[in-house]
């Protein structure tokens, strides 16, 4: 692979965009030498029905390319533009929720799981969703899979779960020549990698060592955003590319919908001020307890239904904010009310970490089992919303 890419790897990026990429640059060569880029204007969200617009598009790269790669036509998102927007976009008080815009085929690992930890915290401030529209494998998927709701449209590729270097033992090329290279190292592995010197076995076992160490950091990663099995998720990260519906039924994401029916979900779309997601204009509830009743009324559903008292949580978040935490104070029955008085709750988990394990000890699970982790969330989000984000 041509020393003009940015990065050696590993990559999480699909081979032929690599090897396209090396190309076009390799075409290039006056500015070979130029790793960043002059400056320009940062990386912004838009808001569109209440909700933050952040793109993710082009080849991810952890900080700037030079800036000809624009000039001949390569597009990519620097991880160093790309944090700062997405923090923005959680603090705008304009919007409700963030979602990532995702047109990417990966690209450089270094940074990536950084951010996908900076957008999975976010899931505790504010509804985080991403919308794939055609492409959103390895690097992109690895980002997108942290959000809370991933969906994609019908044609677009997803997943290609998995990370690659590529080295090449150019010593015979070299012989040719009539050049022998010598490496002085300090140790066996040292200089791994020096063009024309051969590669050992030795120094492919330990770059393997590496890919595959980063490869598990990725599919914990997916687990934990998408809420399965770290064994179920590496069944899955072969390096395999699925179109929308195989993505859903692989569980890569939650449903197949075009972009603008992904934001319209998300934000409410253009419903009115009826539309049980939008933020309403007429007082709030008193409690958070009141306000789960009034939308429950409102869905039709049940308040033992768990999946629709965790739809009712998201839109309480965006329509009464205010009420999160605030439970109501039970009344005490008629025959006791002229003689004792209702003592206040006591002894619950002051942090989500404390909820969390609360929830887990009733379940009788494992901290390490990810499927009860997520079920524990939802229940955690229903009778300890204080703790969210503690």
């Amino acid at each position: 692979m041509p020393s003009i890419l940015p990065s050696r790897g590993p990559w999480a990026l699909r081979p032929h965009i690599l090897t396209g990429l090396a190309h076009s640059l390799a075409r290039y060569s006056p500015t070979a030498g130029i790793r960043t880029s002059e400056p320009g204007p940062p990386l912004r969200h838009t808001v569109e029905a209440g909700v933050a617009i952040v793109p993710v598009t082009g080849i991810i790269l952890k900080d700037r390319p030079p800036a000809f790669w624009e000039a001949i036509g390569i597009g990519s998102t620097a991880l160093a533009d790309l944090a700062p927007a997405f923090d923005a976009a959680v603090a705008d008080p304009a919007a409700d929720a963030v979602m990532l815009y995702v047109d990417s085929p990966g690209g450089e690992v270094a940074g990536v799981q950084e951010l996908a930890d900076r957008i999975f915290a976010a899931r505790q401030v504010k509804p985080i969703a991403a919308a794939i529209s055609d492409l959103g494998t390895s690097a992109a998927y690895w980002l997108a899979s942290q959000a809370a709701t991933v969906t994609s449209n019908a044609t677009a590729e997803v997943g290609a779960i998995g990370v690659y270097a590529v080295v090449a033992d150019t010593s015979e090329a070299a012989a040719r020549e009539g050049i022998k290279v010598h490496v002085i190292r300090s140790g066996d592995l040292k200089g791994t990698g020096v063009a024309g010197a051969p590669i050992t076995p030795p120094e492919l076992a330990a770059m393997k060592e590496i890919i595959v160490g980063t490869h598990d950091v990725f599919v914990e990663a997916v687990a934990r955003g998408r809420g399965r099995s770290v064994g179920q998720v590496r069944t899955l990260a072969t390096g395999k590319t699925f179109l929308g519906a195989g993505a859903k039924a692989a569980g890569l994401i939650d449903g197949v919908s075009s972009f603008r029916a992904a934001v319209m979900s998300v934000g409410g779309g253009s419903a009115g001020p009826t539309s049980p997601t939008r933020r309403s204009s007429t007082p709030a509830p008193a409690s958070y307890d009141d306000a789960m009743a009034a939308v429950l009324a409102e869905m039709g559903k049940s308040p033992d239904d768990l999946e629709a008292r965790s739809a009712a949580a998201k839109i309480i978040r965006q329509r009464w904010p205010e009420v999160m935490g605030a439970h109501r104070t039970p009344k005490p029955s008629a025959s006791t009310a002229t003689t004792r008085t209702p003592a206040p709750s006591t002894g619950g988990p002051t942090t989500y970490a404390e909820a969390m394990a609360a929830v887990l000890a009733e379940l009788g699970k494992s901290a390490d089992d990810l499927d009860a982790r997520s079920e524990a969330a939802k229940i955690i989000r229903q009778r300890f919303p204080e703790t969210l984000g503690k």
